[in-house]
């Protein structure tokens, strides 16, 4: 055999060789890639495939979701890995894109059991505020994080095993900007390409983020919160139509101011306040708020409160509060103190401040949450106190007591009227002695549940709810001794979450509910107080006995000697449509509607089409 045979033979041999190494290459990034999609998925507690899904007896739904979206799954994978596997060190890149993932997957897991909804691309910007709350709760090691960490090592196994293919490096650089190009074409084309989704039947339900993890995928999923950011613009919008509106009610005459003199407003966001025995025949062996419940007159309103949200997300309420705007219009999972609150914004304490109020906000925690000191003073909130202005408060396990927000929210008062008496003041606190994760509790438990399931983490809660009741009490104590008119308006700003068990309980006890399953764990007491007679009110004197955050500061208008043509709006759509929110929509009958459903009555659709147009406009109006 003559050398040039023999080197031929080599060539072929070695080019054998590597194509057998290339196919090697690809056919272990598609098993790492298939992995990949079970890892996170399995880490999803609706969604686990096998466990769930065969156990249940439906193959067929699993394997509709294998035909389709897995697919598509596995795809955005693979090429993510393709690229890492062809740039240097794919031993050490993919190890770590894996681990993360991993990772993310179980603070997701973390977050969908303890707040019921999925991680969101803008909570990067509350991260701090993630970790200082989740030491609160249990950390979560399950079957289902078992069995995604031992598919996270063979993952990482597949990884390190193996000689990594020799490629030239022109056609290295060749294929890595094909795979690149692939990358980009894949992601604009189809991962943020909602049209083309639908077509390969993805799914996105209005406000149900866990459903839509679960049936499209984690990082699909991500992706369409990403690109849903943008779309708040309501359809038929014009600056032009949203003035119309306006106008039509700038004819009508403001609500005359009931007292004299400009009062002190007082808003007390308390977290996780709840009544349960408004609505459910809660066993407990004496009454949970006997304050709250014993305390009536001409000078107090009580309603029920219609909210978005559930377990936390406390700033969307904050928001709909503070600005009278509703979540229902806002893109699913988005929060506006965060997203959209980056400019000056009509809001209560804006107008309060041009009517010559001193306006401020007290959290007894740390500032940087939701970026409140951004958003705050965007809503005409001047000075913002938090824990590191407090003097050794009073603590119910880690946080501050309601007392000692009280404390020092009378005391600020107190300064105010001492310096400048003449001046009136808003003061809005958000509380922080009932935030969740209950597996601790007060130091004396005096309220018990007579039920066979003794459930803990309620009977914590409970207390608590006992404690802050007590702590109310001395709030209205101090205000009812005030030589200035006060107008104190306090509220739960969620109900809380709980573990199977305990929502289980809840379920059953809400059978004979007024309000329907969709509705009750959604509702939480909202009372206005006053030190002055308030029967004569606009508030006092219309006819529901339930509304949404967004309608507060329109009803109490007349108690502020403060109108503008777009809380007259609110307040006749109010007469309507007693309740909008993220949920849904509650008509003056009691009709609850879910958004964007086709049985909304065309009058009902009429007011929540302006509304949303006067929303937009009012969010937008003053951005540069």
């Amino acid at each position: 055999m003559s050398s040039l045979e023999s080197n031929n033979k080599k060539s072929r041999s070695a080019l054998s060789i590597d194509n057998k190494r290339m196919i090697y290459g690809v056919i272990k990034l598609l098993l790492i890639s298939a992995l990949t999609v079970f890892m996170m998925q399995e880490l999803h507690p609706f969604m686990q495939f096998i466990n769930v899904e065969l156990v249940k007896l439906a193959p067929l739904a699993w394997l509709k979701f294998m035909k389709h979206r897995f697919f598509f799954n596995m795809l955005l994978y693979f090429l993510m890995y393709m690229l890492l596997y062809l740039l240097p060190g794919f031993r050490i890149t993919g190890s770590v894109v894996t681990i993360g993932m991993f990772f993310f997957g179980w603070a997701q897991h973390h977050v969908v059991i303890n707040k019921k909804q999925i991680i969101f691309p803008w909570d990067i910007y509350n991260l701090r505020l993630v970790s200082e709350i989740s030491s609160q709760y249990k950390v979560i090691i399950n079957v289902h994080v078992i069995i995604s960490f031992l598919i996270m090592l063979l993952i990482l196994c597949l990884i390190v095993v193996g000689r990594p293919q020799k490629i030239h490096r022109k056609m290295r650089l060749i294929l890595i900007v094909t795979v690149a190009f692939l990358n980009a074409l894949y992601f604009m084309g189809f991962v943020l390409n909602p049209a083309l989704q639908k077509k390969a039947e993805f799914y996105y339900a209005t406000f149900i983020s866990i459903t839509n993890s679960t049936n499209d995928g984690v990082f699909f999923n991500f992706f369409h919160y990403i690109n849903s950011l943008e779309n708040i613009v309501p359809e038929d919008y014009s600056q032009q139509r949203a003035l119309d509106i306006l106008e039509r009610y700038s004819q009508e005459d403001a609500l005359r101011a009931i007292v004299d003199k400009k009062p002190d407003v007082i808003v007390v966001l308390n977290e996780s306040f709840t009544d349960y025995e408004d609505y459910l025949d809660l066993p407990t062996n004496e009454d949970v708020l006997p304050f709250y419940h014993n305390l009536s007159g001409a000078n107090l309103v009580k309603k029920s409160l219609f909210l978005s949200v559930l377990g936390g997300s406390t700033a969307n309420t904050e928001a709909e509060i503070l600005t009278s705007q509703t979540m229902a219009f806002y893109p699913q999972g988005s929060y506006p103190f965060i997203q959209y609150f980056d400019h000056p914004i009509d809001a209560l304490p804006e107008l309060l401040r041009a009517e010559g109020y001193r306006t401020m906000a007290i959290h007894p925690f740390e500032a940087f949450g939701w970026k409140r000191p951004t958003a705050y003073p965007f809503m005409g909130i001047d000075t913002f106190l938090t824990i590191e202005m407090f003097d050794n408060p009073e603590k119910v396990r880690n946080y501050a007591s309601d007392l000692a927000a009280y404390e020092y929210l009378t005391a600020v008062h107190r300064a105010h009227k001492k310096n400048d008496p003449d001046v009136p003041i808003f003061q809005y606190l958000v509380t922080m002695q009932n935030h969740s994760g209950y597996t601790t509790g007060p130091d004396a438990l005096p309220i018990q549940i007579d039920t066979d399931k003794y459930v803990t983490e309620l009977v914590n809660y409970l207390n608590l709810l006992h404690i802050s009741d007590a702590a109310l009490k001395e709030l209205i104590d101090y205000y009812q001794t005030s030589p200035d008119p006060v107008v104190l308006v306090f509220f739960g700003d969620h109900q809380a979450i709980w573990a199977d068990e305990g929502e289980a309980l809840l379920n059953q006890l809400a059978a004979n509910s007024r309000y329907d399953l969709e509705v009750h764990r959604y509702v939480t007491p909202i009372m206005v107080w006053a030190n002055f007679d308030i029967s004569d009110s606009y508030l006092a004197n219309i006819d529901q006995e339930i509304m949404s955050p967004n309608y507060i500061a329109p009803l109490i208008a007349d108690l502020t000697g403060m109108d503008t043509p777009y809380y007259r709006f609110l307040r006749d759509m109010y007469s309507h449509v007693p309740a909008i929110n993220a949920r849904g929509i509650m008509d003056a009958e009691g009709h609850y509607y879910e958004l964007n459903s086709e049985d909304i009555p065309d009058d009902i659709q009429k007011w929540v089409d302006e509304y949303a147009v006067l929303q937009y406009y009012q969010l937008m109006n003053r951005a540069e």
